[in-house]
């Protein structure tokens, strides 16, 4: 896939354009529910005292918002270290373009490992209090999936993932891998993670593996492939000629902070997309938010996540992998940098800042007949309510 072709500008426009009115429509709908007086039955239920003629459009309304979004409510818990912080502003943004109600809450410590977490006072409070959540994403230290190249893995690495799902499964709720990407240029530290590709395919197959753990044909777990979302922007690099898009300014290159181990700002909005899509099952190419980036960057990262997704789809159901390790297992213990190695239970909570998410953008026009058909509806139906 060219970097040059990948984009459908008049089709985007065209779905956020119906994204726009849908949001424009349920915000009027929030208005006019709390500035109308109501009374309560006697039953307790809440009865509005409309008009009778208000009832109609009203419907009306509430119909429009049902078609093109769902009016369900979502909570997601989300637990990692530093390649999760950043990314679960940017989730819960989304989701508020698929959702009326959203509510995304990452647990996070710095070099956090999944080993750690089974003991950790706040996630069990997390877990075991009366807040239910639709989805837990759990996210490994970013070398440590891939070290099921060593034969202590199973009993180190997996064991751990299995206790965490336990107490996930008791709170109701279910598992979401959060399968992260290889380093820019591979670990210079650990001679098994040569180069960005190879670590990226080691990581996959440990973050397969901790699902495998955990899935049941009930309950099964999901990965969300965000190492294979980072894959495809570089494999669409090398298709444009270059050699080696971690030794030159790329658009592969400029997913990476300076460290060539952090997302960026662009890198960590290819995760959310990936993670929301996964989640809900919708396509990226229609959502209007993005945190400050140009529409074109917008859009090439909801390409590439949709294709990440789309791609994997025919693994997530796949209860034992059969995909065989790499580098055969040794014993030989593996490298963490000292910033990264975490230090007993990690007990850092940072709830996320609720008051500063980024306004949507809009970029709807020209949007097509059909867009402005259904965008019409919508302020259509707003008049009627209002008349």
């Amino acid at each position: 896939m060219l970097l040059s072709s990948i984009l459908d500008r008049d089709k985007r426009s065209s779905a956020r354009a119906v994204s726009v009115a849908w949001r424009v429509a349920v915000g009027v709908a929030r208005v006019v529910t709390h500035t109308i007086p109501s009374a309560r039955t006697a039953s307790g239920d809440i009865m509005l005292r409309l008009p009778l003629s208000l009832h109609p459009p009203g419907l009306f309304l509430l119909l429009i918002a049902v078609m093109f979004r769902s009016v369900a409510a979502i909570e997601v818990l989300m637990v990692g270290n530093s390649y999760t912080s950043p990314v679960a502003p940017m989730v819960r943004s989304l989701m508020e373009e698929i959702y009326t109600n959203s509510s995304v809450l990452p647990i996070t410590a710095g070099g956090a490992q999944l080993q750690g977490w089974p003991t950790d006072a706040n996630l069990k409070n997390a877990l075991s209090g009366d807040q239910q959540y639709d989805w837990v994403v759990l996210q490994d230290q970013s070398q440590v999936a891939g070290f099921h190249v060593f034969s202590d893995f199973q009993q180190s690495r997996v064991e751990p993932v299995v206790a965490i799902d336990s107490l996930i499964r008791e709170n109701g709720a279910r598992t979401l891998l959060y399968a992260t990407w290889g380093r820019e240029r591979g670990d210079t530290m650990n001679s098994f993670y040569p180069d960005f590709k190879t670590m990226n395919q080691l990581l996959l197959e440990g973050y397969t593996l901790y699902r495998d753990a955990i899935s049941t044909p009930e309950r099964p777990a999901l990965i969300a492939p965000v190492g294979l979302a980072f894959e495809a922007v570089y494999d669409a690099v090398v298709e444009e000629g270059v050699v080696d898009p971690a030794a030159v300014e790329s658009q592969f290159s400029k997913l990476y902070q300076g460290d060539g181990s952090h997302a960026s700002n662009l890198g960590s909005y290819l995760a959310a997309c990936v993670l929301v899509s996964t989640i809900t099952g919708t396509d990226p190419r229609e959502w209007i938010y993005s945190p400050s980036l140009s529409e074109e960057d917008r859009d090439m990262m909801q390409e590439f996540a949709w294709k990440a997704v789309q791609d994997f789809v025919g693994e997530q159901h796949t209860q034992q992998s059969t995909m065989p390790p790499t580098v055969q297992p040794t014993t030989a213990a593996p490298s963490l940098p000292s910033t990264e190695a975490p230090t007993g239970s990690p007990t850092q909570y940072q709830p996320a800042d609720m008051t500063q998410s980024t306004k949507a953008e809009s970029s709807a026009s020209g949007g097509g007949r059909k867009a402005s058909f259904h965008a019409g509806v919508c302020l259509l139906s707003m008049l009627l309510l209002i008349i």
